[in-house]
């Protein structure tokens, strides 16, 4: 895998790995790292660690947007909820168009370097 620069949010590789935080007190998983201190428990920064985070997840819902007011974003494209195995649920853009609730997905970093979610398989 390569090296990420410093507050990166993910890093590129098969699937890439999400930057996060752990809670030594409760064990709260967060994305992006948490700055300032524990939602669950309260615990302060100083009691969280650095944790890569797998970018592979189930679809929970799903929405084609049809209309977006950013050009690097031409629709139509999907916006997807992934649940991650960490309790974790992120939404994020699908890569492609064809998706269903249940499927798998893993994370993609596209030649932009941007994060996307693509179906496994």
């Amino acid at each position: 895998m390569s090296a990420s620069p410093r507050g990166a949010l993910f890093e590129a590789g098969t699937p890439p790995r999400l930057h996060g935080s752990r809670c030594r007190v409760c064990g709260l998983v967060a994305f992006p790292a948490e700055r300032y201190g524990c939602e669950r428990c309260g615990a302060s920064p100083a009691n969280h660690e650095a944790a890569d985070i797998p970018a592979q997840g189930v679809v929970r819902s799903f929405a084609l947007v049809h209309r977006h007011h950013q050009a690097h974003l031409p629709a139509p494209f999907v916006v997807v909820q992934v649940d991650l195995p960490t309790g974790l649920s992120l939404k994020g853009v699908l890569e492609g168009n064809e998706v269903e609730a249940g499927d798998r997905v893993e994370g993609l970093v596209t030649p932009g370097e941007h994060f996307r979610w693509r179906v496994a398989g």
